[in-house]
């Protein structure tokens, strides 16, 4: 289907693998790398750029019907960690992918009758998480926010807002990214809208051995604005 021309065909297959992927947890990702590899094609200019349009559109269109349909059939919290391990292989393969399931671990592990599944999760979700995090002074205040304050992590959830308590449906939490920057290779800061802020706020991400883990969540456990009685 590509022309011999195409000297980054790294992008192709990255894009390949994810369209074929049973939950592309985010399309725009996707066509952004489509568009850097076309754009390093050996074609005229005037080629190139009617190459570029042509596919985003296709892609974008088809990726984003995809992603919506996945993300419906899709509403559950992983019951083990076997379910989990499954799904990471999927949705890791982007940084928002990656970014979703830290949020699952951190709603299962507030939970008490699931809080060892998520305490593994976060464990294998976070790039240097240490096996004593919550005995470590260290992360000290990310594990009391996690315990004591939820409204920060469902403020995330799309829908949740001061006004009606941070209600949110954990088991489908949608995140909304508003974009993502390149901080160093292989390394991604995602940004992400919360309910309770007036800015949205980074989680940096780091591939390693292909899939994505993440590496900086420090502005994920913020205080928000206090909900609404």
């Amino acid at each position: 289907m590509w022309q011999d021309g195409l000297e980054n065909r790294k992008s192709f297959d990255f894009l390949a693998l994810n369209m074929n992927n049973e939950r592309p947890t985010n399309w725009f990702w996707l066509c952004r790398r489509a568009r850097r590899a076309l754009l390093n094609c050996h074609l005229t200019k005037e080629a190139r750029m009617k190459s570029v349009s042509r596919f985003i559109a296709i892609a974008c269109a088809g990726l984003f019907m995809a992603s919506a349909f996945a993300t419906t059939a899709m509403a559950k919290l992983p019951s083990s960690m076997e379910e989990y391990k499954a799904r990471y292989e999927k949705e890791a393969k982007t940084p928002e992918g990656a970014a979703k399931l830290w949020f699952e671990a951190v709603f299962l592990y507030q939970n008490a009758e699931t809080k060892s599944l998520g305490r593994k999760m976060l464990l294998d979700i976070m790039k240097s998480l240490p096996d004593d995090f919550d005995r470590n002074s260290g992360y000290a205040k990310m594990v009391e926010r996690i315990k004591n304050n939820p409204e920060i992590f469902r403020s995330f959830c799309a829908g949740s807002s001061p006004s009606n308590g941070y209600k949110a449906d954990i088991e489908n939490c949608e995140l909304t990214v508003t974009s993502t920057r390149e901080e160093a290779e292989n390394t991604f800061a995602v940004f992400l809208k919360s309910s309770g802020a007036d800015s949205p706020r980074p989680m940096k991400l780091t591939q390693v051995d292909g899939l994505w883990k993440a590496s900086s969540v420090s502005s994920l456990y913020l205080q928000v604005q206090p909900a609404k009685k």
